[in-house]
């Protein structure tokens, strides 16, 4: 059995939304795209910023206040 084969047996058993959001995917996988949708780096990625731990924590509680410095508490 080919891989399409195998694919189209496996969408043929799923319900008819599930095949039309499986058929939705196929054609989003089929697209050419010249760049990935996300840099994996981030959007900083070559910016050349030199920032240190210290400087970082203090501009985030500049910004934010102290509520990150603890660790979460987590409600059960």
């Amino acid at each position: 059995m080919t891989i399409a084969e195998s694919i189209a047996l496996a969408v043929s058993e799923l319900p008819t939304d599930k095949q039309l959001e499986a058929l939705e995917i196929i054609r989003v996988l089929g697209q050419n795209r010249s760049r990935p949708l996300i840099n994996p780096e981030g959007m900083a990625a070559g910016a050349a910023v030199d920032i240190s731990l210290e400087e970082f924590q203090s501009l985030r509680r500049e910004m934010w206040g102290t509520s990150f410095d603890a660790e979460p508490q987590w409600h059960q």
